[in-house]
């Protein structure tokens, strides 16, 4: 069965954009979509073996980060606590929160939406208790100053 799909200017009704598509057997056209985070998005990992806090992701001093997706994977570890939040150095909004005593962490997230910081917030992961061994891996895109908020701004539109 053939797929056609056209962008076409609402204005003008000229033809912007379409593609050729084979669906099963036949042949056909479709128009393809990409959104922001598919095309500028990059990931970093942190692995842990002692506590710490470590820096994930940071947009710099006048941008924001935007998460697109999130894996942590930690063995089981009585008293070990992992905390990922975006942290200004005055202000933070935690995350997640996931204590290890009962069971180890295996937690993925695909963010949808708009899940992102305010100006200068970077994203950090904090072990804290006793020490546990894991890894978080953490895709975004960072957004420069256009499209960022100061935390009052953001904080009010939460």
């Amino acid at each position: 069965m053939p797929v056609k799909v056209n962008l076409q200017s609402s204005a003008s009704g000229q033809l912007l954009h379409d593609e050729e598509y084979d669906y099963e057997i036949d042949g056909g056209r479709v128009l393809a979509v990409v959104n922001p985070q598919k095309t500028y998005g990059v990931f970093k990992s942190v692995s842990f073996t002692v506590r710490a806090t470590q820096i994930i992701a940071d947009p710099g001093a006048v941008g924001s980060i935007e998460l697109t997706d999130m894996i942590i994977t930690f063995e089981k570890k009585a008293n070990s606590v992992i905390l990922v939040q975006f942290n200004d150095g005055t202000r933070t909004a935690p995350i997640t929160r996931i204590t290890l005593t009962d069971a180890p962490a295996a937690l993925s997230i695909n963010f949808n939406g708009k899940f992102r910081g305010w100006k200068s917030a970077w994203v950090e992961a904090v072990e804290s208790g006793a020490d546990a061994v894991g890894t978080i891996a953490l895709g975004y895109i960072k957004l420069m100053e256009y499209g960022t908020l100061e935390y009052a701004d953001w904080n009010g539109r939460r």
